[in-house]
């Protein structure tokens, strides 16, 4: 059988920033407006990313380094960079005072716990409109906007209480000062790995959003209808071949890959076109793991009828 040559396609979709931002000014506070309108039972606060607003919301826990902050085992560096910048990262549930639990690609993981402080990552969670659901009662979720939309930065913080999201505010508009300067050094990060990594290095500290950011966060927010029938479109197809299978799905979010375990006649083919394989809880439950690798099928806004195509293909006539 020839190989087929797939485009490279990676778990979340591509970020991307438009250079019409720079010709409107956009504010926080109207991001977060249009937020609490999708999401009416929850109130949001942006950040420059995902991992900003962890660290922010361990500041706001009063976390320290003697703060056992609990996360899965494979958790990114990103969040084991953020909770090691606060607090101390941990691998025993019985000894956390708070636990960082993973919804890996939009799929639900049960975690149970006493007197802990949930926060729920969601990360790479596709959230449709309407309200928000936290899966094991946290009164805190995160989302990567580059890793559910698209944007070039940006996260959220889903707090269930309004006066917690108040304080986290405060906290996160003391930290204003270079937010613009460190925002233009990812984007020229682009073609300068050196710029990057100084981005990179600094992120997780930083947290207030620049207009620049919010503008862009804004108009991807205003293709989320467009994005959610993409998503389902693919849904649909991988779901008629008997590989979608709506098991752990929470109805509140559509998921950004499939984890696909079927993979071993497929090495040659397509484990080069996806980038990399991940490890992946198959218990779906953090109380009693079980990590097994699998091949991550992105089917988030970005994939396109022929991936799709290729990639079933390839599953219908496999290399023996």
């Amino acid at each position: 059988m020839t190989k087929l040559k797939l485009q490279p396609k990676f778990i979340w979709p591509e970020a991307k920033f438009s250079s019409l931002s720079f010709f409107k000014k956009t504010h926080s506070d109207t991001v977060e407006a249009e937020l609490k309108t999708l999401y009416p039972n929850v109130f949001p606060v942006l950040f420059s990313s995902a991992r900003a607003g962890l660290v922010n919301l361990l500041i706001f826990l009063k976390a320290n380094k003697l703060t056992n902050v609990w996360t899965p085992l494979y958790s990114s560096h990103c969040v084991l960079e953020s909770i090691s910048r606060i607090g101390f990262p941990c691998s025993d549930i019985l000894n956390a005072q708070i636990s960082v639990v993973y919804h890996q690609w939009g799929y639900k993981q049960e975690y149970s716990s006493q007197n802990q402080i949930i926060i729920e990552d969601s990360a790479d969670s596709f959230f449709l409109p309407g309200d928000i659901i936290f899966p094991n009662d946290g009164n805190f979720q995160l989302v990567s906007l580059p890793k559910s939309l698209g944007c070039y930065g940006g996260g959220i913080l889903l707090c269930k209480s309004e006066e917690d999201a108040q304080m986290i505010r405060k906290i996160r508009n003391t930290k204003i000062n270079n937010t613009y300067l460190h925002f233009l050094l990812k984007l020229l990060g682009r073609h300068n790995k050196q710029l990057y990594f100084y981005w990179d290095s600094f992120e997780s500290a930083l947290g207030y959003p620049p207009n620049l950011l919010c503008t862009d966060v804004l108009n991807k927010m205003e293709k989320i209808d467009l994005f959610v029938k993409q998503i389902k479109d693919n849904i649909r197809t991988f779901k008629a071949e008997g590989i979608y299978s709506e098991e752990n799905t929470l109805p509140d979010r559509l998921p950004c890959a499939i984890p696909f375990q079927n993979f071993q006649n497929l090495t040659n083919t397509v484990g080069n076109s996806i980038k990399e394989y991940r490890m992946f809880n198959t218990s779906y439950c953090y109380n009693n793991t079980h990590f097994e690798k699998v091949l991550p099928i992105p089917i988030h806004k970005d994939i396109n009828k022929l991936f799709i195509e290729q990639f079933l293909r390839n599953v219908h006539n496999p290399i023996s």
